[in-house]
């Protein structure tokens, strides 16, 4: 989760710059809004506990759901689930935070994001080809290639719940 989650997270932190040097310095009254706890207060923290309590719900449901219902289907596995729940997170927190929450965008948090989130579908196929064949219950040895990344559902279900997150968020 770190590996792929932590650099949106640098990256805002580091080239996030909703306003002006100049501007900031011309008007100090601006420096009061995080001196009040206007930008950071329980009442907010609650609001973003919320949040991602429900954009959990929206994954794990719409997970479950589909998955529920293809039980005919060779990629219905709860590692196709697993690796479809945690692949729509770490797009998620990655267009959250690079795209829905940054101002400043520049190229390089579209570079962090192409990083992370290529990242992960270069850990899927890695661990798809240093699994051994039967090691689980679950088959992972080029299971990203053979079966789960060659299926419609897992795609179509994976963009489809991005899309709801992101207009919940947006609303």
């Amino acid at each position: 989760n770190t590996l792929f989650t932590s650099l949106p997270v640098i990256l805002l932190g580091i080239f996030e710059k909703d306003l002006e040097a100049e501007t900031l310095l011309a008007v100090p009254e601006l420096y009061t809004f995080g001196q009040k706890n206007k930008g950071f207060s329980f009442i907010k923290y609650l609001g973003w506990m919320v949040m991602g309590v429900l954009e959990s719900l929206i994954i794990f449901y719409t997970m479950y759901t589909v998955y529920q219902c293809s039980t005919g289907l060779d990629e219905a596995s709860l590692y196709a689930m697993g690796n479809l729940a945690f692949t729509v997170c770490v797009i998620f927190i990655n267009i959250k935070m690079l795209v829905l929450e940054m101002h400043n965008r520049t190229v390089i948090a579209l570079g962090g994001l192409l990083i992370s989130v290529g990242g992960w579908f270069a850990w899927n196929l890695f661990l798809g080809a240093i699994y051994k064949a039967n090691l689980g219950p679950y088959v992972v040895r080029n299971a990203f290639v053979d079966q789960i990344g060659r299926s419609a559902v897992w795609w179509l279900t994976g963009f489809s719940t991005l899309v709801a997150l992101v207009i919940l968020e947006l609303v």
